[in-house]
C-alpha cells in the first residue's frame, strides 16, 4: 500500500539501487508483483496502482524504463505463467534481455578500450605482447561464450595479424 511505501519500502529500494550502482556493470530493474490486480483497470503493465507510478517516479531515470509491474489473476501459484497474462511475461523477459544486453555492452566497451590502449602502446619499447595477447584473448573468449563466433573469430584473427607484424 501507499503508506508502506512511502514509509518503508522506498528506502529499500534507494539502498538497494545504490549498492546495484556501486558494482561494476551493472544494471537493475524494479519489479512490482501486484497480488491481485483489476483485469480492466488499464491493461497489466498501465494500471494506476499507485504504488508503481510512485515508484516511477521515485527511481525511473530519463530515456529507460526500469520499472514493471506483473499482476496475477487469483491463480493458484502467483508465479505460474499458467495462472497470468503471457504478455506480462514476455515483457519481462525483453526488460531482463535488454538488461542483460546493455550489461554486456558495457563490458565489452571496457575490454575493447583496454585493448585500444595497449595497441597504441606498439611501436613503443613498452609494448608487450604477451599482455596484449591475454586481453585480446579474453575478448575473444567474452564474445564465445554467448555464441559470438564471428566476433570471437575477429578477435583472434586479429590477433594473428599482430604476431606476424
Amino acid at each position: 500500500d501507499n503508506e508502506a511505501y512511502r514509509t518503508i519500502v522506498k528506502q529499500e529500494i534507494r539502498t538497494w539501487i545504490d549498492f546495484v550502482q556501486g558494482l561494476p556493470t551493472s544494471e537493475w530493474l524494479i519489479i512490482h508483483v501486484t497480488a491481485a490486480a483489476k483485469p480492466n483497470a488499464g491493461g497489466i503493465f498501465r494500471t494506476k496502482s499507485g504504488v508503481l507510478d510512485k515508484i516511477k517516479a521515485d527511481f525511473n531515470v530519463p530515456k529507460k524504463d526500469r520499472c514493471i509491474q506483473l499482476s496475477h489473476f487469483g491463480g493458484p501459484n502467483p508465479v505460474d505463467p499458467a495462472s497470468s497474462d503471457v504478455t506480462q511475461w514476455k515483457e519481462l523477459i525483453a526488460r531482463l534481455k535488454d538488461g542483460l544486453i546493455a550489461a554486456f555492452d558495457i563490458i565489452v566497451a571496457e575490454m575493447e578500450e583496454s585493448v585500444r590502449g595497449l595497441d597504441s602502446k606498439r611501436g613503443s619499447l613498452a609494448w608487450n605482447f604477451g599482455e596484449y595477447f591475454a586481453a585480446k584473448a579474453n575478448l575473444a573468449n567474452r564474445f564465445a561464450s554467448i555464441c559470438l563466433f564471428e566476433d570471437c573469430l575477429l578477435q583472434y584473427e586479429e590477433l594473428d595479424a599482430a604476431f606476424f607484424q
